[in-house]
């Protein structure tokens, strides 16, 4: 009976690996800007996954746990005593793909928060509504922060062409 509990918790970590590990990963180098420290946040997040074995309702439930559970650990990584004392050498890290356009390149420069959600906004494709629950904000501070990260990208895009 144990070796088909094994077999079975498994290949689900096998399934949960395959299909969030790539987007947990890509979330937490917009959000850290560093290849190493996103993969301790896979790792995390994974971690967490197994320890808590939460049920979904769906599909799009457990996407959302991941990314959420992905974001609040960059923001625990981001306040550790450890990234607060490193030297800025996360400018220079590899990213997962190299940007294609200018436009991405300018959203990866952007303050986390800023860059985080036009990422899974314009990038990932979720809506005002899904971000909204997934980050645990209403509708209308979600289209705030858009709102402000548009134009704090805007901006930045201005004065790199001024300069």
């Amino acid at each position: 009976m144990a070796e088909t509990w094994t077999a079975a918790g498994a290949s689900a970590a096998d399934r949960i690996v395959a299909c969030y590990a790539d987007t947990i990963f890509r979330v937490a180098v917009h959000y850290l800007k560093n290849r190493e420290d996103a993969e301790d946040v896979v790792h995390d997040v994974l971690l967490k996954w197994l320890e808590t074995a939460p049920a979904f309702q769906d599909g799009g439930h457990e996407k959302a746990w991941f990314i959420r559970v992905a974001v609040n650990a960059c923001k625990d990584k981001r306040k550790s005593a450890y990234f607060s004392r490193r030297v800025g050498l996360e400018r220079c890290a590899e990213l997962p793909a190299k940007p294609s356009s200018t436009l991405l390149r300018e959203v990866l420069l952007l303050p986390p928060q800023y860059s985080t959600l036009l990422y899974l906004h314009y990038y990932e494709g979720y809506s005002v509504r899904e971000l909204s629950r997934m980050l645990g904000k209403g509708e209308r501070a979600i289209q705030s922060q858009l709102y402000r990260a548009r134009q704090k990208l805007k901006s930045e895009m201005e004065e790199s062409e001024d300069g």
